[in-house]
């Protein structure tokens, strides 16, 4: 009986470290400069739900020009956040997110 419960703790126990190990790998978006824009147009426009804009802000992208744009993404949330939805940002953040996207279309095309 104890030879049994051993095993199937072992078992429970090594697909846990299994599942544990996958959730540790890194998770890339494999997001375009294009794609990138249109979700900044969209958030700016208050089309993009708080879960997507957390995706698109935290999942980092194999394109270095997506990720050096989100990188300022998140610049400018931090420098000119307010409280006025639905962007919850000041009026110089929300033209600096329009530039960071008419830069991404210009990577684009």
């Amino acid at each position: 009986m104890y030879e049994i419960l051993k095993w199937v703790l072992l078992g429970l126990f090594g697909i846990t470290a299994l599942l544990l190990g996958i959730a540790a790998l890194p998770f890339w978006s494999k997001e375009t400069p294009a794609e990138a824009a249109d979700t900044i147009e969209r958030f700016l426009r208050g089309e993009v739900s708080d879960a997507e804009w957390d995706d698109f802000t935290c999942i980092r992208p194999k394109d270095a020009v997506v990720h050096a744009a989100k990188q300022r993404v998140c610049e400018i949330e931090e420098g000119h956040s307010c409280s006025v939805s639905p962007t919850y940002l000041d009026e110089s953040g929300q033209v600096a997110l329009r530039e960071v996207a008419a830069s991404l279309r210009a990577h684009s095309g």
